[in-house]
């Protein structure tokens, strides 16, 4: 059976299409991601914007007919932050229903953390040890942070405090002043303040676009490369450098970076400082970069 995914973020739209084979193994069959930017302006006003609706629909439009060329009979499609927080979540699935003829189902933080860590957990690729994991997803509304192991979550929070949040709450300038920067940091770490105090050494991974790109700057690629990126390390020097590199000019130069995606480059800042909040948080030397997400989760969910 082919069955398919679709992520509809804050920040971008993202499809994995897979088939269980008959010695359990799931086989990928293709991935798309597309920066639609749903989540514009949705933490000031609690409204989708119709121009970002648009945006978002003709992706999702796209990808559901790619989904269904390839065989899949089962198709979910996934919202997150964005559409949790937006008073018109409902007038943007009616758009769905009628552009690309698919069901927004809005995740829950619970849902939304739950699925992040099934995603890496169930990942042998990654060659986790056995025992705790912490999953980390820094998406564009929302941070999500799951400690478990492999007989369930332990402990699991949604944050209000993403990439795209942080950004246009903060961030008024380009680059941002250290002003600017101070008082994005100083929230962070009070929204952070929600999270317990986890034992020291358990391993961490990290999902989402901001920790995808961080890892292919890390590692000078000029494209996409998920076999290079997906297993490599971040660590706090790596973090702590990229955030400089990025503070120190504005968004039109950042697109130039090699490893970034260019319509990233404007939030790519708020990402890092979220990560390097993160990890001082949680006393971790360095965290692990997974390409795979919250669609992986509900992938797997299909294919059981």
């Amino acid at each position: 059976m082919i069955a398919a995914a679709i992520d509809v973020g804050t920040n971008s739209v993202l499809l994995t299409v897979g088939e269980r084979l008959a010695d359990g193994e799931v086989r990928i069959l293709e991935e798309r991601s597309e920066i639609t930017r749903l989540g514009q302006g949705v933490d000031h006003a609690r409204t989708l914007r119709a121009e970002a609706m648009e945006r978002t629909a003709t992706a999702v439009a796209g990808f559901a007919s790619r989904a269904r060329e390839l065989g899949a009979v089962h198709l979910r499609v996934v919202g997150t932050s964005a559409a949790r927080d937006a008073r018109n979540a409902t007038e943007f699935a009616c758009l769905l229903r009628q552009r690309a003829g698919v069901e927004l189902e809005i995740l829950s933080g619970e849902e939304e953390a739950r699925l992040s860590y099934q995603a890496v957990r169930a990942d042998p690729s990654l060659g986790l040890p056995a025992g705790d994991l912490i999953v980390v997803d820094i998406g564009g509304g929302s941070v999500e942070c799951i400690w478990g192991d492999e007989a369930g979550i332990r402990f699991h929070a949604s944050i209000d405090c993403g990439a795209v949040r942080v950004t246009e709450r903060f961030f008024a300038s380009d680059p941002p002043t250290l002003a600017e920067r101070d008082r994005a940091i100083h929230w962070i770490d009070a929204q952070l303040a929600a999270l317990p105090a986890f034992p020291l050494g358990i391993p961490a991974a990290g999902i989402g676009g901001t920790f995808v790109n961080l890892a292919s700057i890390c590692l000078g690629l000029r494209e996409f490369r998920a076999e290079q990126i997906h297993g490599a390390f971040l660590d706090r020097a790596e973090v702590d450098r990229q955030v400089a590199l990025f503070a120190s000019m504005p968004t039109r130069e950042r697109q130039a970076i090699p490893g970034l995606e260019p319509k990233r480059a404007d939030v790519i800042l708020a990402g890092a400082l979220l990560l390097q909040r993160l990890l001082q948080r949680l006393g971790n030397p360095a965290i692990q970069v997974s390409t795979r997400g919250v669609r992986y989760g509900v992938l797997f969910q299909m294919l059981g």
